[in-house]
């Protein structure tokens, strides 16, 4: 089959038949003398930098996006290169091309491919470069990037000969360079070419701002040098995979988007204001490269990024002479020249450069100037003692000036010359910050750390500032904490400015969103608290609070022309809960600025909420869509804000909550759980200091083992995140809930390797009352409390502890003051009446009385807050399973205990699947329903079978379960007493019920009902049997009744059959 081409010609829209062969953005570091460039480099190297290389500056720090699109060619050399070899032909992008042949692979990256090829039709070898992905943004900037330097026409630029697509594929057939990069080149060359190269780069870069492109990347390795018709070395300018057209709004310009390699980009660029960059940007990053040609050294270097953006921003270049001496005077001039701070005092544009840059060449006087030593002092100035100056001047000034009128014009000029200048330094921090956060994904510490140093200077800095400046210091030091996503902090600071009279747009802008973060916080710990309706319940209180003066400061700032307006409107409408309008301005804000993640999380807070109370309204298909969606926010977020810890917690939260849903409609946590984990375990990576990240895996493993089988694994991840917790000394409630949870199903674990569980337990009742206690309306707190003493009743009930009816009575008693406290919490109900299931057993008349006619009402309670709770049909259910098993053991008739419970099974089942402790009691109700037919001799038939089936799914959800295997042994005492009293039927019966006990003694719980059923079928069969086999029975009968009564010593169906034991021991002969 022959390919289909869809193919655009440069030529056809541009006259011209331009092209390159390389797009490399890769590491400026000169590899071995004379070592030839030919490898392909997928943007590795101008991907947000790796931590801790020796080199950060020579790394690229690009959006993610970008960099994973472009596939970028370093040429062959002269003697054939390094290509790597040919791919299978499964493997290559298209077959039977008639247009090109592909010769072999020259890179490859997980997002594309470059070759060298033969173009069949003109004869000419080029490197085709392939994008893999169909993301329409992607394809965009791919097409872009070629269409934009097909429009150049230079020697010195690599030509683009066409843009097409192939299969669906999109390509770019471009030049194939001989030659090698500047950085591998420049040992070899003198001081001569190496001017004369970047001379020549800079008429290049001329004609490029002449059609409105700015490079943006201009860098030693993005320029390619190869032998010229004259023999002489030609530069080629390489890699427009991030350059940006300076017309006004071009496209896909990304402002607060850190672009380019931070060694080489000027500080405009290192603010991420794609606004302000403009052609003297480059001439900047051309300096730079001319610097380091010089002298060996970028201008600026570090072992972190964020050290080399901040020397970039902030500190002076080391004069070249003053690394290597022989630098000639008039080119340090013209590199320094390049290199100000102030993009007004660089060259205006390249072509000014390469012109003195001609007249270096030609020995006449440069015309080029170094900033004024006065320039610089006042810089010095700026950096060290921003205000000193300003306070001189405010002293002389309030002697010298009488006149009111001026006296107030001064000092409004004061204010805002203090305004502008203070801003500057702290929004130079602010995009620090944010270029960090843009990094691939590590802890921030560092870069917080020289946050925080910086505060700390200006802190103590604010009282020389006079009145007028503490306001200002103030407000700065709220933007570093709001930077810092500090907030409580910030807040401070803010309003401390504020009540000194600061009243800008800025300043209100970052107040609305500190109250903002306060507000969503606040309404975390209520739901948290206490479920989604107990959050809707404080949502009231906390409206007034934070809410409203949110808005209110958010409204006000509008005029920030530093604020993306759309992202402003889609925040003041999540707010004010019309999702709807919310999602739609922050999508008109990724429009207009792709690389602003904030957009993105916007909308995954918004899907967020919006899923959280579908799902509290039992609406779960609905709300499954809305999960999905947040998570594709928040994952979009955090493929730009790679090291953003609030993206990571909003997504770790949504799956938490997605756990949490599928726990409650008894359907499989485990991919949810898997997912909680990952983004948990990121946001410990990009704040290890946050409790946050193992308050979520552990709340989520919590969901996972509380109603699931209690996995090992599991339960030993939880106890990890408990430690954690712990070792931070946090006094958090909702860490301490969440260590407490853990807790209580590690000790489960204890139990089952023998261990005593108990101090496990008391652990984390101590963890919960302390919580609880700080916060009397920690709903959730005190709901597991009560819990984890239900829990523990029912061990000590287990070993026969005489507390064991007063501790599930004070866990009955914890949950009815949470549905007291919270009337409308969703799980409240439901967890009465499982307390109450388990009181129901031991309970007396009149007690059982009260228990079942509070069933009563809580079910009802339970159908009015989600009648979709599968845990209220199955807790009810097991009222009167209990009931019914009750009344069996008395004698009684069960019948009217089955009947109620049986319908409840099957409501269950439906909404929920099937559960473990469902299936557990449906036996135990079948059981007894086949008892007391047999009783009434009738068949049990229809009984066991349905218990028969029960027990085929409780040993699916857990082979080994110890309930399980039990209640199948007595089942078969049940076909002994159907068959003829002592014929060979009672007889097999009771021997398959032995083989059945002796399995459940052999489960890892320590089960005492399993041993008395294994002693009361070796009693039995010894009935059953004739005198002379008895005996090895009744002597199995009693080394399993020894080990129930070592598990609990006060086990009273076990006295029972103690008691039937000892009667039919043979009678010692008196002597």
């Amino acid at each position: 089959m022959i390919a289909m081409v869809r193919r655009v010609d440069s030529s056809a829209t541009t006259g011209t038949d331009q092209g390159r062969s390389r797009d490399q953005q890769g590491r400026a570091d000169t590899p071995p003398k004379g070592q030839p460039a030919s490898r392909v480099d997928v943007h590795e190297d101008t991907s947000v930098p790796v931590r801790g290389s020796s080199d950060v500056g020579l790394q690229a720090m690009v959006a993610r996006e970008v960099e994973s699109a472009a596939v970028d060619v370093h040429a062959a050399t002269a003697a054939g290169g390094r290509n790597v070899s040919m791919p299978s032909p499964a493997e290559l992008p298209v077959h039977r091309w008639e247009r090109y042949e592909l010769l072999s692979l020259i890179g490859n990256g997980g997002m594309g491919a470059v070759y060298k090829a033969r173009d069949r039709r003109l004869e000419r070898v080029v490197a085709l470069k392939f994008l893999r992905v169909d993301d329409p943004r992607l394809v965009e900037r791919f097409q872009r990037e070629a269409s934009m330097q097909a429009r150049l026409d230079h020697p010195n630029i690599c030509r683009v000969f066409e843009v097409g697509e192939v299969d669906h594929k999109p390509y770019i057939a471009m030049q194939f360079v001989d030659g090698k990069t500047l950085a591998e080149a420049a040992p070899s060359l003198s001081l001569f070419e190496k001017v004369s190269l970047i001379k020549q780069v800079a008429l290049a870069l001329h004609e490029a701002h002449r059609l409105g492109i700015i490079h943006r990347d201009i860098k030693p390795s993005n320029i390619m040098i190869q032998r010229g018709s004259e023999g002489g070395n030609q530069p080629l300018l390489m890699d427009f995979g991030i350059a940006h057209e300076s017309r006004e709004n071009a496209g896909l310009t990304e402002t607060g988007a850190v672009m380019g390699t931070p060694s080489y980009m000027s500080p405009e660029q290192a603010r991420g204001g794609s606004r302000t960059v403009d052609r003297r940007a480059d001439v900047y990053s051309l300096g730079a490269t001319l610097y380091e040609l010089l002298t060996g050294m970028t201008p600026f270097g570090g072992t972190e990024v964020v050290d080399v953006l901040l020397a970039v921003l902030s500190e002076e270049p080391k004069p070249p002479r003053a690394i290597a001496s022989d630098v000639p005077r008039d080119l340090e001039t013209i590199v320094l020249k390049c290199l100000a701070k102030d993009a007004g005092q660089r060259y205006d544009s390249a072509r000014a450069l390469a012109e003195d840059l001609q007249r270096y060449i030609d020995g006449e006087p440069i015309l080029g100037k170094r900033a004024s030593l006065l320039l610089r002092l006042r810089r010095q100035y700026r950096k060290h003692r921003a205000l000193f100056a300003i306070g001189i001047l405010a002293a002389m000034l309030s002697t010298l000036l009488a006149g009111i009128g001026i006296r107030e014009r001064v000092r409004s000029q004061r204010q805002a010359e203090l305004a502008q200048r203070l801003g500057s330094e702290m929004k130079d921090m602010e995009w620090l910050l944010r270029s960090a956060r843009q990094l691939p994904l590590h802890d921030l510490g560092h870069e917080k750390a020289i946050m925080r140093q910086r505060m700390q200077k200006l802190q103590s800095q604010i009282q020389r500032y006079g009145k007028e400046g503490e306001g200002f210091g103030h407000f700065a030091l709220g933007r570093g904490h709001l930077a810092l996503q500090e907030y409580p902090q910030a807040l401070v600071e803010l309003r401390a400015a504020q009540k000194l009279g600061v009243e800008r747009p800025e300043l209100h802008y970052a107040l609305g969103l500190v109250l903002g973060k306060h507000f969503d916080q606040a309404m975390y710990e209520a739901r948290l608290a206490g479920g989604g309706d107990w959050a809707q319940k404080k949502r009231k209180e906390l409206v007034a609070t934070y809410l409203v003066p949110a808005l209110d400061s958010l409204r006000r700032s509008r005029a920030t022309e530093t604020v993306v307006s759309e992202y402003l409107d889609g925040v003041i409408a999540y707010y004010q809960q019309d999702h709807a309008g919310a999602l739609r301005h922050a999508q008109a804000a990724l429009v207009a600025e792709p690389w602003l993640y904030e957009a993105w999380k916007l909308q995954g807070d918004v899907y967020l909420e919006v899923a959280l109370k579908q799902r509290d309204a039992g609406q779960y298909t609905e709300a499954e869509g809305s999960f999905a969606a947040t998570v594709k926010a928040y994952e979009a977020a955090a493929r730009i804000g790679q090291s953003d810890s609030e993206v990571y917690e909003g997504l770790a939260e949504a799956w938490v909550r997605q756990v949490e849903m599928a726990m409650n409609r008894g359907l499989s946590t485990a991919s949810a759980y898997q997912q909680a984990v990952v983004a948990g375990k990121k946001l410990a990576l990009a704040d290890p200091t946050s409790v946050e990240a193992f308050i979520k895996q552990a709340v989520a493993a919590y969901f996972v083992l509380a109603y699931g089988v209690l996995t090992p694994e599991i339960q030993r991840a939880c106890q990890v995140h408990a430690q954690a917790i712990m070792s931070m000394h946090t006094r958090n409630p909702y860490a301490q809930d969440a260590a407490a949870n853990c807790l209580s199903l590690v000790a489960a674990l204890q139990q089952a390797q023998g261990v005593d569980p108990q101090p496990a337990w008391f652990r984390a009742i101590e963890l919960l009352e302390s919580a609880v206690t700080q916060h009397p309306q920690f709903v959730w707190g005190r709901n597991d409390l009560a819990s984890v003493r239900i829990i523990l009743g029912q061990y000590q009930r287990r070993i026969g502890h005489p507390s064991a009816h007063d501790t599930l009575s004070a866990g009955l008693r914890g949950y009815l003051s949470v549905c007291s406290l919270d009337p409308t919490y969703r799980n409240g109900p439901a967890n009465v009446l499982f307390a109450v299931s388990l009181l129901v057993p031991e309970s007396q008349t009149e007690e059982l009385i009260s228990l079942l006619g509070r069933a009563e009402d809580y079910f009802a309670r339970c159908m009015v807050v989600n009648s979709q709770n599968a845990q209220c049909f199955n807790n009810y259910f097991q009222i009167y399973a209990q009931a019914a098993q009750r009344e069996s053991l008395a004698g009684r008739d069960p019948t009217r205990y089955v009947a109620k419970a049986l319908p409840h099974l099957q409501a269950s089942r439906r909404l929920g699947g099937k559960l473990l402790d469902a299936e557990q009691l449906a036996m135990l109700l079948y059981l007894v329903q086949a008892r007391e037919l047999v009783n009434k001799q009738q068949d049990p038939a229809p009984a066991l079978a349905e218990l028969h089936v029960a027990q085929k799914d409780c040993l699916a959800l857990s082979k080994t379960d110890a309930m399980c295997l039990t209640l199948g042994a007595q089942a078969m005492w049940v076909v002994a007493q159907a068959a003829v009293q002592t014929g060979p039927a009672t007889v097999a019966a009771l021997e398959d019920a032995r083989i059945k006990a002796q399995q459940a003694t052999e489960s890892p719980e320590k089960y005492p009902d399993a041993w008395q059923t294994l002693a009361e079928t070796h009693v039995r069969l010894a009935q059953a049997k004739p005198l002379p086999a008895r005996a090895p029975h009744l002597a199995q009968a009693r080394a399993a009744l020894d080990r129930a009564f070592a598990i609990n010593k006060h086990h009273a169906a076990a006295q029972a059959t103690e008691q039937r034991l000892a009667r039919l021991m043979p009678t010692k002969a008196t002597p």
